[in-house]
C-alpha cells in the first residue's frame, strides 16, 4: 500500500488495483485528519513515568519537551510543571 502511495497513485487507482477492476465508486467524500492531542493528555503520560525517570527529568534536564507523533505539535513542560505532576501523582 505504501509503495502505491509513494508512486503517486490516487485512491481510485489503488482501489482499481486492489479490486482488480471490479470496483464501483458509489460516493466521493473529502476526508481530513484533526489531531486531538493536548497538554493535559501528555500530563497523563508524564504521570505514568516511573519515579526515577521523572526525578531525572526534573533534576537533570529541568524541563521536558514532548512532540506529538501525529501532528508534530510540541508541548513544553517547565521544571515547576513537572514538579506539580510529581506532587499530584504522589497524592493518588
Amino acid at each position: 500500500m505504501s509503495t502505491l502511495i509513494q508512486e503517486g497513485k490516487t485512491p481510485e487507482e489503488i482501489l482499481n488495483i486492489l479490486a482488480q477492476g471490479t470496483e464501483q465508486i458509489l460516493k466521493r467524500s473529502d476526508i481530513s485528519y484533526t489531531c486531538n492531542c493536548s497538554k493535559d493528555g501528555f500530563i497523563k503520560s508524564l504521570s505514568a513515568l516511573d519515579e526515577d525517570t521523572l526525578h531525572e527529568i526534573i533534576h537533570e534536564d529541568g524541563q521536558a519537551e514532548i512532540e506529538c507523533h501525529f501532528c508534530g505539535k510540541k508541548y513544553l513542560f517547565s521544571k515547576e510543571e513537572l514538579k506539580q505532576i510529581q506532587v499530584n501523582r504522589k497524592k493518588k
